[in-house]
């Protein structure tokens, strides 16, 4: 409301004084309150509509209507001059603000309708969104109201995705509210219990009247689930529970949820009990354990949980296992969580990533390999790993966007884009890629050593794909870097089909780089029909490899980094005749 009624302002201004002082305080104060006030809420309005849509909006009205709208106000400047003063245009403006106020008040007014519109028809997915995002949108009381009201009305995971968005909004009552939802038993048990884990330390009382109802007539596993929920609680109601339960429930793994709720008043009692499960054969004893003792926190229980880890095989006794030496806070969990990220069954990596915390460059490598993890809760929680990590280096990030695996790549580009890159860091990488790209272009140019063959041109191109694999890690990179979009739309050209929309993209981009960088990249991007001039570009700037036989060529192709060269390689020199090798090729 602030932007449209301070133009009201300036366009009265130009009307009653049409001088300097009049034009310095339209423009200075347009800019500042659109900066700071409009832009954040338009980002905030532009999240109402959905993904497919915003790509199409956001260029429309920045781009079309801003132009249109310049190019109309600067006509109606020139055509009123011979007629009347200019200052009179600001009647007509004046005119179109107002409708523009009148807009903006009709909006305020509907705006949490709107709001529950989309929600309803899934034209606005909160789910996507970031936390900060729908707190902004959300900061409106009916809104916060409508929304309290969908959560109520949800079933399933949509509920357990209200209930933890509602909790970061602060809301009034809010344990009120989730009990409310709780209390209706046409839920799932498992959601009623998930909502109950939200509830603070005052409702805890009510929260275990809910528990007992669930727990009569239930198996096994949710009985455990109803004693792990319990067993968090910290009122004395909760304690009577537990010791109910644990007479009344003669298994292991509910008893070990119900030890935890109860080990720190009464450790002397049931330590001999878990020690008695760790030592036994049965797997689902050990299982009861290992719960127990992490539930415990008591660090005596850390030198048996290592052995057991140290010892076992099953899926399920590793990750209980790890899972406890976390609770019990053993120090030395990351390194032994290590040695699991690789584990063929992907519950364990699971557990060994949940255990890991990024202290050093050596762990930030080990997490980033799992950014490729065929499993997505995995590669999800490296991400996440990553993004949030004590210990971050963008540089190291960034030389990880060399590795062949396309997935991890990808999550790389991500976590970059949400991290945001240095222009030092940029700078480097952008040069290390374009070093490789040359090189790979000065082998490929050396082939001609080698003769014609099925296996040269393999080879040739393979190294045409290495060369372009590096071209396009930077132009993706520089993509990222560039907070004003054009980097996008330039790589779009350059990868288009059409030759004129090509050679804009190229003029473009030599226009937008430093020309340090321009000299560089632009040949490795004009094609095969440079490739000479690029070499010779390539060969100023980077100190690239020469061949005077083709068995230095075959040398550095046998050393090189990447294995495909390495075979192609072998296969040459079996199709060339092992004899026939020189003895200084054999030792090395």
């Amino acid at each position: 409301m602030f932007h449209p009624v301070n133009y009201a302002i300036a366009f009265a201004a130009y009307l009653l004084r049409f001088d300097i002082y009049s034009a310095v305080y339209a423009r200075i104060s347009t800019n500042i309150i659109r900066t700071t006030i409009n832009n954040p809420a338009r980002a905030v309005l532009m999240g109402l509509f959905p993904s497919s849509a915003r790509a199409v909006v956001r260029p429309f009205l920045r781009g079309t209507v801003v132009r249109v709208g310049t190019l109309l106000g600067s006509g109606m400047v020139m055509i009123s001059e011979r007629l009347f003063h200019p200052r009179f245009l600001s009647i007509g403006a004046l005119l179109i603000v107002s409708g523009w106020i009148y807009t903006v008040w009709i909006f305020r007014r509907q705006y949490a309708k709107i709001l529950l519109d989309l929600i309803s028809q899934n034209v606005l997915d909160l789910k996507t969104m970031e936390p900060e995002e729908v707190s902004e949108i959300f900061k409106d009381k009916k809104a916060l109201s409508q929304l309290t009201g969908a959560f109520l009305s949800s079933r399933g995971s949509e509920a357990i995705w209200y209930v933890e968005f509602l909790s970061s909004l602060n809301v009034p009552n809010f344990d009120k509210i989730v009990l409310e939802a709780a209390k209706d038993k046409t839920r799932p048990s498992e959601v009623r219990l998930r909502l109950l884990t939200m509830i603070g330390p005052e409702s805890e009382k009510e929260a275990i009247d809910l528990l007992k109802e669930i727990s009569l007539g239930a198996d096994i596993s949710m009985l455990s689930e109803v004693a792990r929920v319990a067993s968090s609680f910290s009122h004395d109601k909760a304690e009577e529970f537990l010791e109910d339960l644990f007479h009344k429930i003669d298994q292991p793994e509910v008893r070990a949820y119900c030890i935890q709720g109860l080990y720190s008043r009464a450790p002397e009692k049931y330590r001999p009990m878990i020690i008695g499960w760790l030592d036994s054969p049965d797997i689902k004893d050990q299982k009861a354990g290992l719960l127990a003792a992490g539930g415990s926190k008591d660090a005596a229980f850390i030198p048996r949980v290592r052995e057991i880890l140290d010892t076992v095989t099953e899926v399920d006794l590793l990750c209980t296992a790890l899972g406890a030496l976390v609770k019990l806070g053993d120090t030395e969990v990351e390194g032994l969580a290590a040695r699991f990220l690789d584990h063929p069954s992907p519950e364990v990596r699971l557990s060994a990533l949940r255990a890991l915390e990024i202290h050093d460059d050596q762990e930030l490598s080990l997490v980033i390999k799992l950014l490729g993890d065929p499993w997505h809760e995995i590669e999800a929680l490296a991400r996440e790993k990553i993004l949030k990590a004590p210990h971050q280096n963008i540089e190291l990030l960034i030389e990880h966007l060399s590795v062949p695996n396309r997935k991890v790549r990808e999550g790389l580009y991500s976590i970059l884009g949400q991290l945001g890159m240095k222009d030092l860091d940029v700078f480097r990488f952008v040069k290390n890629q374009l070093a490789k790209a040359y090189e790979y272009m000065a082998v490929a140019d050396a082939l001609i050593l080698l003769g014609k063959g099925e296996i040269q041109e393999l080879l040739k191109h393979h190294l045409e794909e290495r060369r372009a694999f590096f071209v396009d890690n930077v132009m993706r990179v520089l993509v990222l870097h560039d907070p004003t979009g054009d980097m996008r739309i330039i790589w779009r050209g350059i990868n288009s089909a059409d030759t004129r929309e090509r050679a804009n993209a190229l003029e473009a981009l030599e226009g937008i780089l430093d020309r340090s960088i321009a000299k560089i990249i632009l040949p490795l991007l004009e094609g095969d029909s440079a490739q000479g001039a690029a070499l010779s570009i390539g060969r100023r700037e980077f100190d690239l490899p020469r061949f005077f036989d083709k068995w230095s060529l075959i040398r550095y192709l046998l050393l090189d980094a990447d294995w495909v060269c390495t075979i192609l390689a072998l296969n040459l020199v079996r199709a060339l005749g092992a004899e026939r090798i020189p003895e200084e090729l054999r030792e090395s």
